[in-house]
Formats: structure tokens, C-alpha cells, sequence
């Protein structure tokens, strides 16, 4: 007949077992990370600024720790900042300025009333990108373009006090982290008056275009951090881009434990040899 036995604890222990112990999850050893911050909304005119972008690479993570990530939202005024902290870590890029008078990561196109353009966040502050365009003074002048984190914002067009189009945004930068070039933080484009000039074009990296008297400007797009569209005339400004958070690392390591109240997608074919987190919207921890 069969025999069965039952070994203690200890006799499990000494057989290199360990009753009711859960294995520590294995943190990687580096992260490369992108962060930008959400775009600049409406404001008076102007283009508004891309968030501030931030690209590197940290050795600095550890277990049991929670970092804690905020991915703000697109919308008006001034962008918010995206941030990861905890630890060793704390790493945070300022928002996009708005149109008009915003200085932030990305400085605001001026509005019509203005000569020059905003600069961008304080020289000392993380994620600087660049200033807005200059406006065109004048009753019915054109605005300039935000700034983005590759580019100024452009200047008025059109040469004229009265009827100018708005400036262009500037370009924002292209990152591969998730292994396709990808563009961020593209300034919006400046508003203008007369509808016989082209839409100020929003800088490549989401920003949104510019309107007039015949069109509105529109919103920048989600999770690029691009600035919202300047209105000109009768128009509206658009929204800024809401900011995003990307972690990869090489394969291997365990996947983090990611609190409800973050919204991320998980990609572990689409670069070769790495996974990436994309974090889009929320605030909560996560951990290894």
C-alpha cells in the first residue's frame, strides 16, 4: 500500500524550501526613460509651448520601493508637469507655456499686440525647450507660434500691421524608445486673421494648428505634450497634448506591479530585446 508522509516546515526548510515565502521581484538593473509633459493651452491667440521632454537612461532603480508617476491631463492654460519619483529618483519636466504670455517648458507665441516672443522655462528648469514667435503689433495682427523642444515658435506672416497670418509651431524632437521614431513636443501654431492665409501649422510632434477668421485652431494631440492651436479673429485656441511617460529596459527582469489608477500599455515585441511601459494618463505608484 502507498506510504504518504508530511514534512514540517523545518524538515521543508532544510530541504532548501521556504513555506509561505513569495519571491522577490527582480528590478532591472537600467531604465531608459521618456518623459514629456503636457502642452500649453489656450491663452490669448499665441501658439501655445510643448511641455518640457526629457530623454536618458538611470541605473538608480531598486526594489521594494514605490515610485510615483503623474501624467496630467491636456488642457487650458499653462501645462501640467509629468512625474516620476521615489527613491533616487525624481525626475519631472515643466509643462508648455500658453499663448499669449505663457513661459514654460516651451515659451507661448506672442499675441498680436506683442514684438517678440515668450522664452521658455527658467534656464535652470528641467526639460527646457524654446520660446515662442514673435507677434505683429497691430488691430488685426498675427501671432507667433509656440515653442517646441527641437525649434522656436515662427513669426507672423504676411508683413502687414493688419491682416497677418499666424507663425508656425516649432518642431518638437524624435525619439525611438519604443523602436519607431516617434516626434513629441511640437509647438502650436500661431492664430491669424485673414482667411486667405494658410493655417499656422502646428510643429511636428502633436501641436495643434493655428486659426482665423474663418477656421478654428485646434487642440494638440494626446500624449505628445504638443501645444494647443492659437485662435486668430473670431477662433477659439485649442487644448494642449496631454504628457506621457515611457519606461523600457532590456528583457528579463519582472514586470512592476502598476497601481489602478494609472492607465499603460505593455509592448514586449515591438523593439527588439525590450519591453516599454507606456504610461498615458493617471497618478498612482509603481514598483518592482
Amino acid at each position: 500500500m502507498p506510504i504518504f508522509t508530511t514534512l514540517s516546515s523545518a524538515s521543508a526548510r532544510g530541504f532548501g524550501l521556504r513555506g509561505g515565502a513569495v519571491r522577490k521581484k527582480v528590478p532591472p538593473s537600467s531604465v531608459e526613460y521618456l518623459l514629456v509633459s503636457a502642452g500649453g493651452g489656450p491663452g490669448y491667440q499665441g501658439g501655445s509651448g510643448a511641455g518640457g521632454y526629457l530623454s536618458q537612461t538611470t541605473s538608480q532603480i531598486a526594489g521594494d520601493i514605490k515610485y510615483t508617476v503623474t501624467i496630467p491631463a491636456g488642457g487650458g492654460g499653462k501645462g501640467g508637469n509629468t512625474i516620476w519619483s521615489g527613491g533616487d529618483i525624481n525626475i519631472f519636466a515643466n509643462g508648455g507655456g500658453h499663448g499669449g504670455t505663457g513661459v514654460g517648458g516651451s515659451g507661448g507665441g506672442c499675441h498680436r499686440d506683442q514684438d517678440h516672443g515668450n522664452g521658455a522655462g527658467p534656464a535652470a528648469g528641467p526639460g527646457l525647450g524654446h520660446s515662442g514667435g514673435a507677434g505683429h503689433h497691430g488691430q488685426w495682427g498675427g501671432s507667433g507660434g509656440g515653442g517646441g523642444a527641437g525649434a522656436a515658435g515662427g513669426g507672423s506672416r504676411g508683413g502687414r500691421e493688419d491682416w497677418d497670418g499666424g507663425g508656425d509651431g516649432g518642431a518638437g524632437l524624435q525619439n525611438a524608445i519604443t523602436g519607431t521614431q516617434v516626434w513629441y513636443a511640437g509647438g502650436g501654431g500661431g492664430g491669424g486673421q485673414p482667411c486667405n492665409q494658410p493655417l499656422a501649422a502646428g510643429g511636428q510632434g502633436g501641436g495643434g494648428h493655428g486659426g482665423n477668421n474663418c477656421a478654428q485652431a485646434s487642440a494638440a494631440q494626446a500624449n505628445t505634450g504638443g501645444g494647443g492651436g492659437g485662435g486668430g479673429g473670431n477662433a477659439q485656441s485649442g487644448n494642449g497634448g496631454s504628457g506621457v511617460l515611457i519606461l523600457a529596459h532590456t528583457n528579463g527582469p519582472d514586470e512592476p506591479t502598476v497601481g489602478a489608477g494609472l492607465t499603460y500599455t505593455k509592448d514586449a515585441s515591438s523593439r527588439s530585446g525590450h519591453t516599454f511601459y507606456k504610461f498615458t494618463q493617471g497618478t498612482d505608484t509603481i514598483s518592482w
